[in-house]
């Protein structure tokens, strides 16, 4: 009989051991396949931010380029429509660097001829550019650059930018979570 009730006990031992094992390895699975959702999540929001910031930077160049006197209307309406706190501001810097319009009024002179967003897009090509980082000059607060060049007859004339929130940023994928 003690024979008999060790023999369960054992069984019954290993039995245990190997359902926490077969739990482990589902939860483990499940965390991944979460861990992946939220992933997919996280780089849909940031894609269609950037798909809305390359539109916008189209947009603000072109009317730049054709109308500069009531482009302040325009970069005004451009930012109404971006979500509250995205972009904090819309800036144009002529060829030199030097920051020509701001949609904060600010007229202090500012430069951002040694700006990384600048100097790669001066040194050739039409392309989205997106930095790092930085504090502002003009806001004086820290946000990511996100510019393109304006061009005149294929000639380097400027950047335009948008002044992304890194704030905004951060809130908009701390909401994206996984489940408990």
């Amino acid at each position: 009989m003690l024979c008999l009730s060790v023999l369960a006990a054992a069984l019954l031992w290993w039995q245990v051991g190997r359902a926490q094992a077969q739990l482990r390895a589902q939860v483990l699975a499940e965390s991944e396949r979460s861990a992946v959702h939220l992933a997919d999540a996280m780089a849909g929001q940031v894609e269609g931010l950037v798909s809305l910031l390359e539109l916008e930077l189209l947009y603000l160049r072109r009317e730049w380029l054709q109308m500069p006197v009531s482009f302040g209307a325009t970069a005004l309406n451009v930012l109404s429509v971006m979500p509250p706190g995205f972009v904090t501001h819309v800036s144009i810097a002529d060829a030199q660097g030097r920051i020509v319009y701001n949609s904060l009024g600010r007229d202090d002179g500012t430069m951002v001829l040694d700006r990384a967003h600048f100097q790669a897009l001066r040194d050739g090509g039409d392309r989205l550019f997106i930095g790092q980082p930085v504090r502002s000059r003009l806001a004086d607060q820290w946000v990511v650059m996100v510019a393109r060049s304006l061009l005149v007859n294929d000639a380097f004339a400027g950047t335009v930018q948008l002044a992304v929130s890194t704030d905004f940023l951060a809130r908009r994928l701390a909401a994206l979570s996984l489940s408990s």
